[in-house]
């Protein structure tokens, strides 16, 4: 049976009230599981119940702006965060900083899946006007592995964006 093993976060100065409340409400129904918090080096280190992994923030320019929201820095922090935690522990949990968790987040009892996504669900009017269709059908903001490659294979893939891949680049 697979066991939640470690999670993996990332802020900014601008979301890192957001990461608080997310931390706090991942620990209050996963108190025993460690959290890796990635944040830039050129920020504070926050005073979070985290392990802290400052990171130089870097822009891909591989890789191009979609819409306000999309921070390049800041999704290439979340396969450095998951490293961190994937060092250390057989899986991680990565969250957006934006998440709140009112119950324990199940993983797979599955010993052949090592990745485990979430459906993009924003396709309503008034959700940012954003759609799978545009920013593609698995959201990067919750995902779970097991598989110590993956952070690897993602961040290729994240810097050099071919049509249908993970994270939604599409030639529509």
């Amino acid at each position: 049976m697979n066991i939640l093993k470690s999670a993996a976060v990332v802020t900014t100065a601008e979301t890192l009230a957001e990461a608080r409340i997310a931390i706090a409400s991942f620990k209050r129904v996963h108190s025993d599981v460690p959290v890796y918090l990635a944040f830039p080096q050129e920020m504070s280190p926050p005073d979070i119940d985290a392990h802290l992994v400052p990171l130089l923030a870097e822009t891909p320019s591989t890789v191009e702006q979609r819409g306000p929201f999309h921070r390049r820095d800041a999704i290439l922090m979340k396969m450095a965060a998951m490293r961190a935690a994937l060092a250390e522990h057989s899986n991680c949990l990565l969250f957006d900083a934006d998440m709140v968790f009112l119950a324990p987040v199940p993983v797979p009892d599955d010993p052949e899946c090592d990745l485990q996504l979430s459906h993009n669900l924003s396709e309503m009017d008034d959700d940012m006007k954003v759609s799978a269709m545009v920013t593609g059908l698995f959201n990067a903001g919750l995902l779970w592995t097991s598989n110590k490659n993956f952070p690897d294979w993602w961040e290729h893939n994240y810097t050099h964006p071919k049509p249908n891949d993970f994270y939604g680049y599409r030639d529509w």
